[in-house]
């Protein structure tokens, strides 16, 4: 019976070695494979200049001009750029000194995890570890902003933001983390009966008992971060994180997002 047992416990304990091994396998491979992306992400930041930006990811995938209110009376000429790599997007606003006032990454691909840390030592790991792990330790830091489902907006953004108006009390810098629907159109937040969450500004400790079951289920999938004073929760047609008309179809396609159901919101003729 003795035999029986270690020899039961000795494969047991070998089956464990061998999943060991395979786990740091595939993350090996993973971060191999993924090295020179997070290579090229690692130096990003809002603050940046446009030249420098466009010297580590090379030119614009696309560019459009537009203005943004920045207080009562000023509004500011900006630069919205694209930078469009095969497992990642670049969004930048640009201001009329080439200053890049914010950044933002998202990755559609389930197997791609790169990481960003706020000065305040916050790190977000984009399709990894899940909302409610990331600033644990001062939900009170954090404002999570959700507009709601609108109609024919396309895909909603949810966010969780360290600092939403860039003040003084955060040296006039901005971060976030979230959720693009972009991505993952058929992941929304509803509640129990299947209607969609009305929209919430506000703490995580006082968000909707469904808000918080999303949190601990779902990862982030973009980041973004400002510089100068610029907010993230405001009013301006630049969005933290690109939307489907933003993106190319093949770049949708590549992602396996290219084409969504008809009744999902943002879809109106099921071709994405």
């Amino acid at each position: 019976m003795r035999r029986i047992t270690k020899s039961v416990l000795a494969i047991a304990g070998l089956i464990s070695a061998i999943l060991v091994i395979f786990a740091a396998g595939t993350y090996l491979r993973a971060t191999w494979t993924n090295y020179e992306d997070y290579e090229m992400l690692e130096p990003l930041a809002a603050g940046l200049s446009g030249d420098r930006l466009t010297q580590i990811l090379g030119e614009p995938s696309t560019t459009h001009e537009g203005s943004v209110q920045r207080g009562a009376d000023l509004t500011e000429i900006v630069s919205y750029r694209l930078y469009i790599q095969e497992k990642f997007v670049v969004s930048a606003l640009v201001d009329d000194s080439e200053e890049v006032v914010m950044l933002s990454v998202l990755s559609c691909d389930g197997g791609f995890h790169p990481s960003f840390t706020t000065p305040g030592f916050t790190t977000a790991s984009l399709n990894s570890d899940s909302l409610s792990s990331i600033n644990n330790t001062q939900p009170d830091a954090v404002t999570i902003s959700y507009p709601g489902e609108g109609s024919g907006g396309g895909p909603v953004i949810y966010a969780e933001i360290i600092g939403p108006q860039a003040d003084h009390s955060t040296r006039f810098h901005a971060y976030a983390w979230g959720v693009n629907g972009v991505c993952d159109p058929a992941n929304r937040l509803t509640d129990s009966s299947g209607s969609f969450l009305q929209p919430y500004t506000g703490s995580v400790t006082d968000a909707p008992n469904q808000m918080a079951d999303f949190r601990s289920s779902t990862a982030p999938n973009f980041y973004a971060e400002t510089s100068s004073g610029y907010p993230l929760i405001d009013s301006n047609v630049f969005s933290i994180s690109p939307s489907r008309d933003d993106l190319p179809a093949w770049f949708l396609e590549e992602q396996g997002v290219g084409e969504c159901e008809p009744e999902t919101p943002g879809c109106l003729d099921g071709s994405g």
